[in-house]
């Protein structure tokens, strides 16, 4: 079993209503190395118009322009640019169908995309959030219908059970699920204790000791339902933005590709000198909100009260991020190129050895990397 802990971490309320930002004045599409754009500068081009030869399609109708240099969460990346103008020009006709209609090969070649395994006889749902995350939360509570619908057809189709795990304090979505329980009858509801990690896939298997299962987080399934429905990605995602600096604490719907910038338009801060990490303060990293770009792996944005970095001193050789280690890694050792190697792979990067550490090391820096793709 793994070592999970609470963290007692300040409640953070946001309101249950989401917050749209769905008008921005451009979008930015990071493209991978070696992608093939089917569109130039200054070209038109509607809502789900194929853009280049892998399946990504504009989310915006607008002007393409030229490409930018941009941050994202994982890397650097070269984006191409398009110019709302705001007139939501559609190329893509098709209708929408519903979830009875999808049919089992239709499941089959869409999750083997999730590296889905279908051997496994259990499916577990992941809607938890750790930290001051309430993202997974609010794809259930504002989708629940269709989400409930497909993991239900999903069920019957694949001959599989889903056991769907939510947090304890969980309370507005635990209350909807155990309404319309009756209309789901192979879906059920695990409530777990509030432990940090659970809301990472490994950890929350092995807490629920279900070892043939595939484990989905409940954003993965909106993406499931949008390209079942629609076949292509969702163009829209909930992000949780909050933290200790900010005065309104919200979930917001927006498209991927928009700025960080425009994002915190409308974000009332406590004071204007701000850190911002990108999902999590121990899990995620800091990062500059100038020319920063959203990205589908984005699930929050935290915002913090700017302080002084502690320096980092002498080891202390107490032993406490090994005790904490939830899967028994030296965090001491990762200045071991050879060790690192060995063990970056099983680290969860959960960020708990430099949390915990009294002298201030900060152990994420040893896996951190830093590269550009060129197109």
């Amino acid at each position: 079993m793994l070592k999970l802990i609470d963290l007692k971490l300040d409640s953070i309320l946001v309101s249950l209503q989401i917050v749209s930002k769905l008008d921005p004045d451009y979008i930015c599409i990071p493209l991978e190395a070696n992608t093939i754009i089917n569109v130039k500068n200054k070209d038109k081009v509607a809502i789900g118009q194929k853009l280049t030869d892998q399946d990504i399609y504009a989310p915006i109708s607008g002007k393409v322009e030229n490409l930018e240099l941009v941050d994202t969460y994982l890397k650097k990346m070269y984006a191409l640019k398009i110019r709302n103008d705001f007139k939501e020009t559609n190329i893509n006709t098709q209708k929408k169908i519903n979830s009875q209609k999808i049919t089992k090969k239709d499941l089959q070649e869409t999750l083997s995309n999730f590296n889905f395994a279908f051997d496994k006889p259990n499916l577990i749902i992941n809607a938890i959030d750790d930290e001051y995350q309430y993202t997974q939360s609010f794809y259930l509570l504002d989708n629940y219908e269709n989400i409930l619908d497909l993991l239900e057809r999903m069920a019957t189709l694949l001959k599989i059970k889903i056991i769907l795990a939510l947090r304890e304090n969980n309370q507005e979505n635990i209350n909807n699920l155990l309404t319309y329980r009756g209309m789901y009858p192979s879906i059920q509801i695990k409530i777990v204790p509030n432990l940090y990690l659970l809301g990472n896939d490994y950890c929350l298997q092995n807490f629920l000791q279900i070892e043939e299962a595939n484990v989905l987080k409940v954003s993965q399934i909106y993406e499931l339902d949008s390209y079942l429905k629609t076949k292509r990605e969702s163009r829209d995602l909930y992000i949780t933005i909050s933290g200790n600096n900010v005065l309104n604490p919200c979930v917001i719907n927006t498209y991927k590709g928009v700025s960080l910038n425009y994002l915190l338009e409308n974000i009332k801060l406590v004071n204007q000198e701000s850190d911002i990490y990108i999902n999590s303060l121990l899990q995620g990293k800091k990062v500059n909100k100038d020319n920063f770009i959203i990205t589908g792996d984005v699930k929050s944005i935290l915002i913090q009260k700017k302080e002084s970095l502690k320096k980092e001193e002498r080891c202390l050789n107490c032993g406490a991020c090994l005790n904490i280690c939830p899967v028994n890694i030296n965090p001491l050792l990762f200045k071991d190129q050879k060790y690192l190697a060995k063990v970056k792979d099983k680290c969860l990067k959960c960020g708990l050895c430099s949390y915990i550490c009294p002298a201030y090391i900060n152990f994420n820096k040893y896996l951190e990397e830093e590269e550009i793709d060129a197109l």
